[in-house]
């Protein structure tokens, strides 16, 4: 893709006289039949440049993320693809969110590429709008200093339909490295909808080097407030390793007044969670009729309680093959009192 109009037109230029017409048909078919992906890569230089099918190289000066955010909205407002090659000590410097407009039917492919803040922000590392029917691929390590998010879904942008809809997300490493307590993603669904969306990351961390933590959830869910009839329905977040939060490795609700939980209700989660100190949570929950597959380890250090149900909660069930609380394996407070617990 990168390059290859240049290939093609030297193929004709080394022709022999006779063979070029038919050559220059061929090539000419072959670019027809281009997949529509724009394509991000460094050059023998270690720059990085941006290609598309549609405007070549795209100027890139003066921008605030290596191109990358001209990359995503070029291919997102022409409705093309996008893929960014990295590979071994591919960085990206960002110094603004990185925000991503609407996404539908597309996909973009970011490889093994280290997005690092080298100094505070005012607002989340990554911020998506709108997702539908779309994938989200982000394979490599991201070092993020701020106080807000380092990943967050807020949709605002009505296109078919606003929320995030029938998508999959996947996130290698999310790692907090400053601020004064980001979460790791958060998922604010205050004004739209999310519903039958994957969500996998391998990774959250907030640990300082010294051993200390700055983040303050894993994972939060804020609940939908403006519409009646809009939830967070039937998706499966997978979180392998949630590490260094002083809050709660996943907190499910979110919100003044308190959550309505039945706005949350039947997703999946499954999670190993590392409790940072006395004070943090492996879950705290308002839903109704979730699953949660759980494993929640003192490994990184002692907690005092590993599960609180609050008092929406209602019809979960909850499968924790390892609970090391000290105090309080589960708190209790729901209503309803008939979630289950199992082992």
């Amino acid at each position: 893709m990168l390059y290859r109009r240049h290939v093609l037109g030297a193929a004709i230029a080394g022709a022999g006289i006779l063979w070029q017409p038919l050559l220059a048909k061929a090539a000419a078919r072959a670019l027809e039949y281009m997949p529509p992906t724009v394509v991000m890569a460094r050059n023998r230089s270690g720059s990085w440049i941006v290609s598309s099918p549609l405007a070549g190289l795209l100027n890139t000066r003066g921008s605030a993320t290596s191109g990358l955010q001209e990359a995503i909205n070029h291919a997102t407002s022409n409705g093309l693809e996008l893929r960014v090659f990295g590979g071994r000590n591919a960085t990206i410097d960002c110094h603004a969110t990185l925000s991503i407009p609407p996404l539908v039917d597309t996909i973009i492919d970011i490889g093994a590429v280290n997005l690092y803040w080298p100094e505070p922000i005012n607002g989340p590392g990554i911020e998506f709008d709108t997702i539908v029917h779309s994938t989200f691929v982000y394979r490599g390590n991201s070092g993020y200093r701020g106080n807000d998010a380092i990943v967050r879904l807020r949709p605002r942008t009505e296109d078919s339909v606003r929320g995030v809809i029938d998508s999959d997300l996947f996130f290698f490493r999310l790692r907090a490295l400053g601020g004064d307590g980001p979460s790791g993603l958060h998922l604010d669904m205050s004004s739209s909808p999310m519903r039958s969306t994957k969500i996998e990351i391998i990774e959250i961390e907030g640990r300082t080097p010294i051993g200390g933590t700055i983040m303050s959830d894993g994972v939060r869910v804020t609940h939908p407030t403006v519409h009646p009839h809009q939830y967070v329905l039937d998706n499966t977040i997978i979180c392998h390793r949630i590490k260094g939060c002083r809050g709660a490795g996943i907190r499910v609700g979110v919100g003044t007044p308190a959550p309505d939980a039945g706005r949350i209700t039947g997703n999946r989660w499954s999670a190993i969670i590392f409790p940072h100190g006395a004070g943090a949570v492996g879950l705290s929950t308002w839903e109704r009729s979730g699953r949660y597959d759980l494993s929640i380890s003192k490994e990184e250090r002692p907690f005092d309680t590993g599960i609180v149900l609050e008092p929406g909660a209602s019809g979960n069930l909850l499968v924790v093959s390892r609970n090391d609380a000290s105090i309080n394996r589960i708190v209790d407070d729901s209503s309803a009192q008939n979630n289950k617990l199992l082992p």
